[in-house]
């Protein structure tokens, strides 16, 4: 980008109003309020029903046993990814027999 158009987006009415609705999400995240006992099981509980469904089925099962392997073997890709999905990806446990989630 030049440095006339980058001059030309920095005066932009419409890139001024994203940059400031960024800036502002950037701030609620940065405070956002610890998570209670409850959300942190709910979140905990929906994760191992989700684990059970990809485990039920062979071909979700196999897509995830791919991710995984992928973003163990390759560190660019997984830099490139969001690292909230790595981070979901790599926890799963897909070697172990489907079991039943929590409360169930």
């Amino acid at each position: 980008m030049s440095t006339e158009d980058w001059n030309a987006l920095l005066s932009s009415e419409v890139f001024k109003e994203f940059y400031d609705k960024e800036l502002q999400k950037e701030a609620q995240i940065a405070v956002k309020p610890q998570e209670t006992k409850e959300e942190q099981d709910m979140v905990a509980t929906q994760f191992m029903e989700f684990e059970a469904k990809i485990k039920e089925d062979p071909i979700l099962k196999q897509a995830f046993k791919t991710w995984q392997d992928r973003l163990r073997a390759d560190e660019d890709y997984a830099r490139k990814t969001n690292p909230a999905f790595v981070q979901g990806v790599l926890m799963l446990d897909l070697d172990s027999e489907p079991s039943t989630p929590l409360g169930k």
